[in-house]
């Protein structure tokens, strides 16, 4: 049996709440952990609500476990602060799941999580493309590391950018790693958070540090499927073009739509506002009950949250 941790960051308000009780129940529903399962929350400090609010009063009813982020580390760096602290934690499963709170579970995790406790890689799923405001390969030839010369593709290329290769640059909404990796990862994490904010104020921060921190340890990478960590996206089609990397881009797309695990909604649109839909769960059952939704992804959200209901 594999036992799994899964570590999440949060605020401590209405949104964040509801977001968090959709996770943990679509979770429960439909990710068949192969073992045992808890989700632990890292709480940010920007909030005057405690643990005993009725925000949470969900959590009662699932193995769940909120942990106020280190003061200190939280002065340091803000809310980068509660993803440092989630790879700082003393793992002792067998596998452990960093996610945002943003995710809902539509379908089994069970071979993600076995391969992640047989794997000595660090499992996710590459970036949509580079961050706007910061040079990575600069970033990396700062610490004496290659710019140049990696493998892994940007997962919106070449519909979305024109860069191809990614320097191990990889979305933070859910990595899988076995224990010995995310213990081997906290040996060094803080230092990377800590280079990488004296110098850059991105709202990717973190991944950044994450990109740094695998590139500083040649930690093995592995891609992850985008069937589990799958956007919802907006309403307008991606741009057709004719070319044997796009045809393999839209494939991957239908294919993981049709065996999709995890859904990733931080895309606002029109149809759907994680900050209006998840402001409660009236909000989300309102949102539920609406007939008009544009967007095939939109849609399967749509669906996967009425399975939760």
């Amino acid at each position: 049996m594999t036992s799994t941790e899964i570590h999440v960051r949060i605020s401590l308000n209405r949104n964040f709440a509801t977001m968090s009780h959709a996770l943990v129940r679509s979770l429960a529903r439909n990710a068949r952990f192969p073992g045992d399962w808890r989700v632990i929350f890292t709480v940010s400090l920007d909030t005057a609500e405690d643990f005993s609010s009725p925000l949470l009063s969900w959590a009662k009813d699932y193995p769940v476990e909120f942990r106020w982020v280190d003061r200190d580390l939280f002065e340091s760096y803000s809310y980068v602060g509660t993803r440092l602290q989630c790879i700082l934690h003393e793992h002792t499963a067998d596998v452990a799941l960093i996610m945002d709170a943003d995710l809902l579970s539509v379908g089994p995790l069970t071979d993600l999580i076995e391969t992640a406790a047989a794997t000595e890689a660090v499992i996710a799923r590459p970036a949509w493309g580079p961050p706007h405001d910061v040079d990575l390969g600069a970033m990396l030839e700062s610490r004496g590391l290659p710019a140049t010369g990696h493998k892994i593709i940007y997962s919106g290329y070449p519909v979305a950018t024109p860069l191809k290769y990614s320097p191990a640059y990889f979305s933070f909404g859910n990595v899988a790693l076995s224990r010995d990796m995310a213990r081997h990862m906290s040996r060094t994490f803080a230092e990377d958070i800590a280079f990488v904010g004296s110098r850059y104020d991105s709202f990717f921060n973190d991944q950044i540090a994450l990109c740094l921190n695998i590139n500083r340890n040649g930690y093995a990478h592995q891609e992850m499927d985008v069937k589990f960590n799958m956007a919802n996206g907006g309403t307008e089609p991606f741009p057709v073009m004719a070319s044997p990397e796009a045809a393999t881009f839209y494939a991957n797309r239908v294919n993981a739509m049709l065996d999709r695990r995890i859904i990733h909604y931080a895309i606002k649109s029109h149809e759907f506002d994680k900050n209006r839909e998840l402001d409660g769960w009236d909000n989300l059952v309102g949102f539920c009950a609406k007939t008009d939704i544009r967007g095939v992804m939109n849609v399967l959200l749509q669906t996967g949250f009425r399975e939760i209901l």
